[in-house]
């Protein structure tokens, strides 16, 4: 961590991004949020969001059919980071989160540890991942995205 913007922590890259996004989801399967659909609908309730929608690309994304108990290991975390990161950013955004990205952040989450952004929502994990992403961007990456 960096320091923090409107609330929202920031990371000094985007790996330590995905760190918080892997602790949240880690630490939500270990305590009973353990199938995709119990997820997303925790973070993306239908009264804000297309919840079925959401989980549809999870599921199409990862595999990983939507009742299916999951485990936190490695492969799945990053799985399930890659259809949040897809979700939420989009395709012309959730390129840029490269899966050697996602790699280097579940890997920096240690063994068992739990320490980490426990309490965040979903959602301001993504937006610091997305704050994240562009603050390490090249600046010419940075005024594409804002077409200056």
């Amino acid at each position: 961590m960096i320091g923090e913007a409107g609330g929202f922590v920031v990371f000094e890259n985007i790996a330590f991004g995905i760190r918080a996004l892997g602790i949240d989801l880690r630490t939500k399967i270990n305590n009973g949020y353990d199938t995709t659909e119990l997820i997303i609908f925790r973070y993306a309730p239908p009264i804000e969001n297309d919840t079925l929608e959401y989980i549809r690309r999870v599921v199409d994304t990862t595999g990983i059919p939507q009742n299916r108990e999951l485990s936190a290991d490695p492969e799945t975390l990053a799985k399930l980071c890659r259809g949040i990161i897809n979700v939420e950013l989009g395709p012309n955004y959730s390129h840029y989160i490269t899966d050697n990205d996602i790699s280097e952040g579940i890997g920096l989450m240690g063994g068992g540890s739990l320490v980490g952004p426990v309490g965040f929502s979903l959602a301001a994990v993504l937006l610091l991942v997305a704050v994240g992403l562009f603050a390490t961007m090249p600046p010419y990456k940075r005024a594409k995205l804002l077409n200056v």
